[in-house]
Parts: structure tokens; C-alpha cells; sequence
């Protein structure tokens, strides 16, 4: 059964302080631009980005040479919002994703307000926090009273932020086995089977003690004492 694709219009905001995890988003989303066909389109926020380019090629060149500065939340979600509804294409999917280390308390507000611009429902807002206290200063209460907004708190290797991306998009996606798992799976694999050590039975066998004098013939040995000793008292054994 053949699955019919919806295209899909992303708009990103990139609100990264820290060197590190700007390096892990970049890569994480040059991963991630891989998966689009030419169908989908991709818009990153920027002061000077007033249009969505028809190529990802060309997004993904912003997204290289982006450089971390101050931006508003509130006007950088207002702005996605504002560019992707100005398409024409009413059958487009649309996803926001804010990837961020900096939150504050007047964020919450900013983005109280710019959701209400999303006046049809048509959007999903997707927080993934590379910072323990940027979650934290997150208002929660906005995922209750917007039903498309998700707050995910991620670590900063770029692997954790691509995986929620793809799944948010495409929640069937199955990622392939990493190299480390794979590597270790196949040393286990190749490992020589150890075949178990055979149980060594001892028998003991039971005997009477008529069998053993029978056996052991002790009579005889008696008879052959008592003549060695006759023979030693009549002087019959040589001296050497």
C-alpha cells in the first residue's frame, strides 16, 4: 500500500550562545536537511531573511555561516509564521522548530503572544532545549494551552537533536544501527563459542572385605611368612 507524501515547510530559529552547541546543531541539521525531497522547503530565521528559498541547498548554506547573535523569540517565531502562511500551498505540513540554549522569563511572554498568529491551527511548534536551566525557564503552561506546542530537553552531541527532529517529521523513521552498537554487536558475534567442560565421573566400586582377602590371596601371603621365618631360624638365609 503506497503511503502519500505531504510536503512540508520548516521554519527554523536557531538561538544557540555557545560554540559547542551551535558545532552539534549545525550538524545535527545537515543530517536532517538530507531527508527533504524537492517538494519541501526550508526557512531560517535571520533579520535579513525575508523569503523562503526554493532550494535546501541554499538554506543549508545560511545555516553554515550562521553566527549566534540577540535575537527577539517572540518576532523570530512571528516572522516563520508570517513567511510560511504566505505560501500558497494549503496542503503543506508546518513545523517550527526552536532550537535554543538561552531562554529567560520574558521569552514566555514573547511566545505567548506570537502563537496566537498561528489563527487557523495550521502550525506545530516544536522547543528542543540544548540547556538544563533554558528548559527550566520555560513556561510549561503553554503546551496546555496550545495544542501543537512540545518542549523537549536534549543533550548537546548533535545525534540526540537529529533523531527528535526526524522523529517529530516522521515518526515511522527507522535509523539505523549505530557504528559503535553495530561494532560491538559483531565482536560478540565473532566471539569463540566455549564448549562446556565435560563432567568427569568417578565410579568407586564397592567390595566386601571376603572379597578383598579373596582377591588379595592373604592366606598364601601368610603360608610364605611363616616359612621365610623357619628358614631364618634354622640359619638357611645367606648373609651377603
Amino acid at each position: 500500500m503506497l503511503v502519500e507524501y505531504t510536503p512540508t515547510i520548516v521554519g527554523l530559529v536557531l538561538d544557540v550562545s555557545k560554540s559547542e552547541g551551535m558545532a552539534a546543531a549545525k550538524q545535527a541539521l545537515v543530517k536532517f536537511f538530507a531527508h527533504f525531497n524537492n517538494e519541501d522547503r526550508i526557512y531560517l530565521y535571520g533579520p535579513n531573511n525575508t523569503d523562503i528559498p526554493r532550494r535546501r541547498g541554499e538554506t543549508l548554506g545560511k545555516v553554515m555561516n550562521h553566527n549566534h547573535h540577540k535575537i527577539r523569540m517572540g518576532l523570530a517565531i512571528k516572522q516563520c509564521v508570517w513567511l510560511m502562511d504566505a505560501e500558497d500551498e494549503e496542503d503543506y505540513k508546518k513545523i517550527i522548530f526552536v532550537i535554543t540554549d538561552g531562554i529567560n522569563p520574558l521569552h514566555n511572554y514573547e511566545i505567548r503572544k506570537a502563537l496566537f498568529y498561528d489563527r487557523e491551527g495550521e502550525f506545530e511548534f516544536v522547543f528542543l532545549c540544548l540547556d538544563d536551566e533554558a528548559f527550566n525557564r520555560l513556561d510549561l503552561n503553554l503546551h496546555r494551552e496550545h495544542a501543537v506546542v512540545n518542549f523537549t530537553r536534549l543533550e548537546v552531541p548533535p545525534l540526540g537533536l537529529y533523531k527528535a527532529m526526524v522523529t517529530k517529521l516522521w515518526p515511522d523513521f527507522e535509523f539505523p544501527p549505530e557504528p559503535e552498537v553495530e561494532k560491538a554487536k559483531q565482536r560478540q558475534e565473532d566471539k569463540p563459542v566455549e564448549k562446556p567442560k565435560e563432567e568427569v565421573k568417578i565410579q568407586v566400586a564397592k567390595i566386601s572385605l571376603d572379597d578383598l582377602e579373596e582377591e588379595l590371596n592373604l592366606d598364601d601371603l601368610e603360608e610364605k611368612d611363616a616359612e621365610s621365618k623357619e628358614c631364618a631360624e634354622d640359619g638357611d638365609v645367606e648373609k651377603v
